[in-house]
Order: C-alpha cells, then structure tokens, then sequence
C-alpha cells in the first residue's frame, strides 16, 4: 500500500554529479502537477564528498536552510511536501569533491492539476461529417459500423455483419 495513495503521477531522475564538480545544476522538468511528497535515495559511495539540494526558479527549496547541501552516504528517505510549487520547474543542485561521479535518484510523486492536464484523452470527438465541408464529399470513407459495433467484432465477443 501506498504511502501517498493520492499520488496519480510518479515522476522520476538520476542526475549524476561528474567528480570533482564544485558546482552542478541540472533541470528536472516535468508537466505542472501538484508535488505530494519527494522520495529520494543516495546508493553507498559519496562518503561525505557530494552533497545535494532542490530548487526552482533559482532559488533554493531544500533544505530550506539556504546555502546548505544534503550530504549522505547509502541513505534513502521521503518527503511530505505541502505549498510547493506546482510548474514542474524544479532543479537539482549540487557539488562532488570526490574522485567518482555520483548519483541521486529522485522521484516526484505528484497529484494532476486537473483530470484532464493528467490523463491522456485517448479518443477524440468524432466531426460530424456535415463540418468537414470537403471539396469532394466521395474522398470521405464513411464507417459502416459503430465503435461498438467494431470493438464487438475484433475481439470475438459479436456477432460479424
């Protein structure tokens, strides 16, 4: 069971800090979506040399002490955020001392802003044929079943005309 059974939307990153980095920044750009909650992992490795933090639009969001960095080694956690920002904009900031490239996983566990931004429309609206106004109406091919009647019949479960 989900911790966040709200979260409608998972989105996920692996920015990796080159070694010997003293400052890197990469996007994390997303769809704008409501952000419920950041899970975060950090694999063995950093041993105090890396250390990371998210922002957006310039400015530092976590830690929410400004000019402060995560630094971790083998830890994963997540965060239960609330009033943050909900563009999608956000950015990975961070710095490696050490003598290897090292990773963050990220993922963003998000709630649409609307049913409709979220979830793909997979059928349109059909056009009656009467607003196409073509300039030669026998170009059209006019179906001869319906939707259901086509879906009936393709899957074995209708009766084939």
């Amino acid at each position: 069971m989900s911790l966040f059974p709200e979260a409608q939307l998972v989105y996920a990153f692996a920015p990796q800090i080159p070694a010997a980095t003293a400052s890197y920044s990469t996007d994390l750009t997303f769809p704008a979506a409501t952000v419920v909650a950041v899970s975060w992992k950090v694999p063995p490795g950093p041993r105090g040399y890396m250390g990371w933090a998210l922002g957006a639009s310039g400015d530092q969001l976590i830690p929410n002490n400004v000019g402060e960095w995560i630094v971790t080694d083998d830890e994963e956690d997540v965060w239960n955020l609330t009033e943050t920002i909900t563009t999608g904009d956000f950015t990975f900031l961070g710095y490696n001392n050490g003598t290897y490239a090292h990773s963050v996983f990220l993922r963003f566990l998000c709630v649409p802003l609307s049913v409709g931004a979220a979830m793909p429309k997979l059928f349109m609206e059909p056009i009656p044929n009467d607003k196409l106004n073509p300039p030669d109406a026998s170009s059209i091919l006019v179906p001869t079943r319906s939707l259901d009647e086509a879906i009936a019949t393709t899957s074995g479960i209708g009766v084939r005309p």
